[in-house]
């Protein structure tokens, strides 16, 4: 199995729980007398089992994204933990650098998506700054009212979500790939094994 489709297996489990949650929700009550045909209480020993398994699964999943690595570009040299941490041509304010010539690094799946994550919230943070500078419905002033103007620059911030939004896409592309490539249950294997070889050494470490 791949990991792109242990995912979609996480994916299925979220979706099952969201389900049975729902059907426990219109379940739980009942008029005196009717019929359950959707006992409730099975349905949440079903639910309790499946976010066990997802639980174990999401488990796994991480393991193996900490292990398994990926070459994209990143805007971020080096360790996470350094202290410059990043490129020397990035800047925050100048994102006209096309993310094509920004070099690509190797990193931990785990890494990628984190930075993936960042790149989101950083598209976010500019979009709530472009909608909190615009006023819905328009002004209509008199030469004797006091005008409302815009600190934002939205033009600027525009520029910087495209350009992200870019970047983002090749990170999403890149993760995908990767996905596709990596035996979820053979890396797994490996870590588990290397998990207890290690874990041999320091039980032989005290004797």
């Amino acid at each position: 199995m791949k990991l792109a489709e242990a995912l979609r297996v996480r994916s299925d489990y979220v979706t099952k729980i969201n389900n049975l949650k729902g059907r426990i929700k219109v379940n739980a009550k009942m008029q005196e007398g009717d019929e359950c045909k959707d006992d409730p209480t099975s349905n949440l020993e079903d639910l309790i089992k499946i976010d066990f398994n997802l639980t174990k699964l999401i488990t796994q999943i991480n393991l193996v994204n900490c292990e398994v690595t990926l070459e994209y570009p990143s805007f971020i040299e080096g360790s996470e933990f350094s202290t410059e941490i990043f490129q020397k041509d990035f800047s925050y304010d100048d994102f006209e650098i096309d993310p094509e010539r920004i070099k690509p690094v190797k990193k931990t799946m785990c890494e990628a998506l984190m930075e993936r994550e960042s790149i989101r919230r950083r598209i976010k943070h500019y979009e709530d700054a472009v909608d909190a500078s615009k006023y819905v419905g328009g002004y209509n002033y008199s030469k004797s009212e006091i005008r409302i103007v815009s600190l934002i620059d939205e033009v600027m911030l525009q520029k910087k979500i495209d350009r992200l939004s870019g970047f983002l896409r090749i990170m999403d592309t890149k993760i995908q790939e990767r996905n596709w490539e990596i035996d979820f249950e053979e890396t797994l294997g490996i870590v588990i094994e290397s998990q207890r070889r290690k874990e041999r050494k320091r039980f032989l470490y005290f004797f």
